[in-house]
């Protein structure tokens, strides 16, 4: 039997005003289309090809910024090259490092989009589940559960692609604001039917109940 984990939709939910709030601290225009990973700075999160599909988006839409939350404590070697990758490449302007944040929530509103690159190691990535409850769409590589989480092929591309998915951000981005609304209340209500407390609540109680039945 598998459970999957639970989402609070009370804390993860679209705000506005947060949207505004965190854009005014780090200085971003409220026009500017933002960009988000939220993850551990982990070889296997690959935050190279993250950085490399930012220079590539960048180069067709040059007023976009990029935020990366994640601390890399643990991993300070891998930490040193993506920041010198960064460098780079040549977008260092344009990419704000928070380090590990409290709050996600917050910053997961102050974006148009969220995206995972992982390359590998990954069940259920709740940052995804977590985007998709705040009313952000997140792109993601086909690893672990993030297909089954997102349930849209469009967001989905394949692990160490950055033009893939590079041009998958710019794709979504250029929907019109109607595409965007509409796509931000279905996330937010499969994430509520799919994965709120109430409904993994029931779904373990359901499958202790047929345990009982077996033994």
């Amino acid at each position: 039997y598998y459970i999957p984990n639970a989402i609070d939709t009370l804390r993860f939910k679209p705000n506005r005003s947060k949207r505004n709030e965190i854009r005014h601290e780090l200085g971003i225009e409220k026009s500017t289309q933002v960009i988000g990973i939220f993850a551990r700075i982990h070889p296997m999160k690959d935050y190279a090809t993250f950085l490399k599909a930012a220079a590539i988006a960048l180069s067709e839409q040059p007023s976009l910024n990029f935020i990366c939350a994640g601390h890399g404590k643990d991993n300070l070697n891998y930490q040193s090259y993506i920041r010198a990758l960064c460098d780079d490449l040549e977008i260092s302007d344009q990419v704000r490092w928070v380090g590990a944040v409290s709050a996600p929530e917050n910053l997961m509103n102050a974006c148009d989009i969220t995206t995972l690159t992982s390359d590998s190691g990954e069940g259920f990535p709740n940052s995804i589940a977590e985007s998709m409850a705040c009313g952000i769409p997140c792109v993601a590589t086909d690893i672990g559960d993030a297909a089954s989480i997102i349930a849209n092929p469009d967001l989905i591309v394949d692990p160490k692609k950055p033009k893939q998915l590079a041009y998958t951000w710019l794709r979504n981005l250029q929907k019109s604001d109607e595409e965007r609304n509409a796509l931000s209340l279905k996330m937010r209500q499969s994430i509520i039917d799919r994965y709120s407390g109430e409904n993994i609540a029931r779904q373990t109680l359901k499958i202790f109940n047929i345990i009982a039945k077996t033994n």
